[in-house]
């Protein structure tokens, strides 16, 4: 029963319910129904696991037992995100519509209302996004989602060609809610917009008033990248230089910062940075890290024994499974985090290494990430499988810094992964690409989905479609990401829709799709320090295909 509820994946696995209805039948139990807690529990694990179809089953059999009995009032909730996951968003909004209905006074009507505001905006329906906005402002103008309202709101009237409406309505959020982080992106966007319509010296003097409002937000590298694009499009090219430079050397690991290298003139001294010395010292001798900053407990040293023998035994998944229990219990200080990072390593739990040092790295923010240690970054970003991928990428002449930053976006480096939408393995490739890649590189062999799961075959065949994106469109990393995430009917639509823009950093922005554009900005990164960290990785011939 506490596996039905608290992990429905493993439980599906294992045949949890029908166990327990096998042992109903054969001992005369009479179990107690799920109490409204337990049933929250299940489905909210459900949705995390992002498996919404069993959401709606069971949400939909509860509403035929109440036999006309309300439904309780975060069922309504879980079922809109469930089909708003399965990308049903008219049915979503069906079912909060239904509850505004039922539950006209409920204290998360704003939320519902929001929720509605979103999906409309998706389907292509502005004007009635608009109105449930409005009703949201007017009816909760105290509500937490207020900040979120009034941003969808701006950008609804940017994306209906309103600026002026988008301007008005992005300086209201920035009064109201200038410390939020929706009042920061409001101030950036109004440079944005005034970069969309070519009006450089507006756009200049509003990223210049962002930065000395606030010097040290999460969009700094952001408005200072484009403040120096601004002055770069007004000729002054001594001033965007010198932009560049500042930023390349103070974010050397964010996207804008890595960016900024490649409007400089002059190479910088040093790769990415100017080491802090402390760095320095690091490059000389990094700390091993073999303890935690402590000694470990009776049950740590418990659990740290099981799984360092574990991963000599080769049992990695259960080495996994140790670590994640000792690891609870570990102080998430630097020396800890590198250690347990370290040992989740180990056991190839790369995706448990990376979150525990993506959660210090955010700790630290933009500013202050750049003064973690080279060991840090090389634990962040792992040279994995590297052998498989400079063999395959060698073979086309790929980059193989495109092929690692890649696999890192699509899978953290588990080889088991599996996407909502059936893409397998590390570069995370669909079925029916895999079969026809397989077919072209092993001819005469059979085709199975799960082969997809064994790292050497997964990354033969993507780095193939790698290449073969790479021909298509004469080494255009922009357009070579977007069509490995989004398809490439997507980016001829995108093609279409922005063929007078010919800036490429202005093209990025412009993705329409924020999670493409995450993508691509994310893959960039990656490739960048992975080009930093593993400088040797690629070789150094005339016909290599730099990305």
């Amino acid at each position: 029963r506490k596996l039905y509820i608290r992990h429905p994946k493993v439980a599906a696995q294992f045949q949890a319910k029908v166990q327990m209805d096998r042992m109903v039948k054969d001992l005369s139990l009479t179990p107690k129904p799920l109490t409204p807690r337990e049933t929250r529990k299940r489905l909210r694990a459900l949705l995390n696991s992002v498996d919404y179809l069993p959401v709606i089953e069971e949400i939909e059999a509860t509403q035929k037992k109440l036999k006309g009995e309300l439904l309780p009032a975060n069922l309504y909730f879980y079922l809109a995100e469930a089909y708003k996951g399965l990308r049903q968003r008219s049915k979503a909004n069906i079912v909060l519509r239904k509850f505004l209905k039922k539950y006209p006074k409920h204290n998360r009507t704003s939320e519902a209302h929001f929720l509605m505001a979103g999906n409309l905006w998706n389907l292509g329906n502005p004007s009635g996004a608009l109105t449930h906005i409005n009703t949201l402002l007017q009816s909760s103008p105290n509500s937490k989602w207020v900040p979120q309202a009034l941003f969808y709101q701006g950008r609804i009237y940017e994306d209906t060609q309103k600026p002026a409406m988008a301007i008005g309505t992005y300086q209201i959020l920035m009064r109201k809610f200038g410390n939020a982080s929706q009042g920061e992106m409001a101030a950036w966007r109004i440079g944005w917009i005034y970069i969309k319509a070519k009006q450089w010296q507006k756009a200049f003097d509003q990223f210049k008033s962002n930065l000395d409002q606030s010097p040290k937000n999460n969009l700094t590298d952001k408005n200072l990248f484009w403040m120096a694009k601004a002055a770069e499009k007004l000729k002054k090219t001594s001033q965007a230089q010198t932009l560049f430079k500042d930023l390349a050397q103070r974010f050397p690991y964010t996207y804008y910062g890595l960016e900024a290298i490649n409007h400089l003139d002059e190479a910088l001294s040093e790769p990415l940075q100017t080491p802090s010395p402390f760095q320095k010292a690091s490059y000389k001798k990094e700390p091993s890290f073999t303890q935690p900053g402590r000694r470990l407990n009776a049950r740590e040293k418990f659990h740290f024994k099981h799984a360092s023998e574990l991963i000599e035994l080769g049992d990695l998944a259960q080495a996994r499974i140790e670590l994640l229990r000792m690891g609870r219990s570990i102080r998430k200080n630097f020396s800890g985090i590198m250690w347990l990072s370290h040992w989740y390593n180990r056991a190839q739990a790369y995706a448990d290494s990376m979150r525990i040092l993506q959660l210090f790295k955010n700790f630290k923010t933009i500013h202050g990430e750049k003064e973690l240690s080279r060991q840090f970054w090389i634990n962040f970003y792992p040279s994995v499988y590297a052998e498989y991928v400079k063999t395959e990428s060698g073979k086309y002449d790929l980059d193989p810094w495109l092929v690692k930053g890649l696999i890192r976006q699509e899978s953290m480096y588990n080889s088991r992964s599996l996407s909502p939408a059936g893409a397998r393995g590390l570069m995370q490739i669909m079925p029916k690409t895999g079969k026809r890649l397989f077919e072209q590189t092993h001819p005469n062999q059979t085709f199975e989905n799960d082969l997809l799961f064994e790292p050497d075959i997964n990354i033969k065949l993507g780095v193939r479609y790698l290449n073969n994106l790479t021909r298509k469109h004469n080494g255009n990393g922009v357009y070579i990401l977007i069509t490995y995430n989004a398809g490439p009917k997507v980016l001829r639509a995108w093609l279409s829709r922005f063929r007078d823009i010919k800036d490429m950093d202005i093209f990025v922005e412009s993705i329409p799709y924020p999670e493409t554009r995450g993508y691509v900005k994310h893959v960039f990164r990656n490739h960048g320090i992975y080009k930093n960290l593993y400088p040797s990785d690629l070789a150094q011939t005339p016909s290599n295909k730099s990305f």
